[in-house]
């Protein structure tokens, strides 16, 4: 083995802290736009957040919850910590996501689960993420009422417009309108 073959293939290559330049070099493309993954619920596109952890899960086995809130579609054990999974499909007031996410049914549904720890949530996405290279900044279109104030940039890529989500935000805006209301347990 060479030198170089050693460096890398060497079981402590992983464990080596890598570099700011290293790191930059790895998450940025050409034009100095991060590598992004983009999701679908129906015809709406939506990025995961810059530098966010996501994992997807393939036809999880989703448990509900009696009572729930709108959208709160149960929970799925992953690696024994229960994630809340939400269908946006329920939250968001539009004909065109809501037939697009009939269609889904016949596709692939997946659950992305964002985030780490306590503030770990799934979404129910249409098919699976795609990876997004050549992002360019777009004009923005108008976006769904239900979700104009949680989108803070819209980018082109692959010949659609993709929108910056803050899903956090949007979550825990949907959790406080279901604690307002007294009819659910949050």
């Amino acid at each position: 083995m060479s030198e170089i073959e050693e460096k890398w293939f060497a079981s402590t290559a992983a464990l080596r802290p890598v570099t700011a330049a290293q790191s930059q070099a790895a998450t940025h493309g050409e034009q100095g736009l991060g590598l992004r993954f983009g999701y679908r619920i129906g015809a709406l596109r939506l990025l995961t957040p810059e530098g966010a952890l996501s994992e997807v899960l393939s036809g999880p086995n989703i448990y509900p919850i009696p009572n729930a809130p709108p959208g709160l579609s149960g929970y799925v054990n992953r690696q024994g910590t229960l994630v809340p999974v939400w269908d946006l499909r329920v939250l968001i007031d539009d004909a065109s996501v809501a037939r697009d996410g009939a269609e889904q049914d016949r596709e692939q549904q997946a659950v992305l689960a964002l985030g780490r720890d306590e503030r770990r949530v799934g979404v129910i996405i249409s098919g699976l993420p795609r990876t997004l290279r050549k992002l360019e900044r777009a004009t923005e279109p108008p976006l769904l009422d239900a979700l104009a104030e949680f989108a803070s940039g819209a980018w082109s890529a692959d010949g659609f417009i993709w929108f910056e989500f803050d899903y956090e935000r949007f979550i825990g805006a949907q959790m406080s309108k279901a604690a307002a209301s007294g009819k659910y347990i949050t």
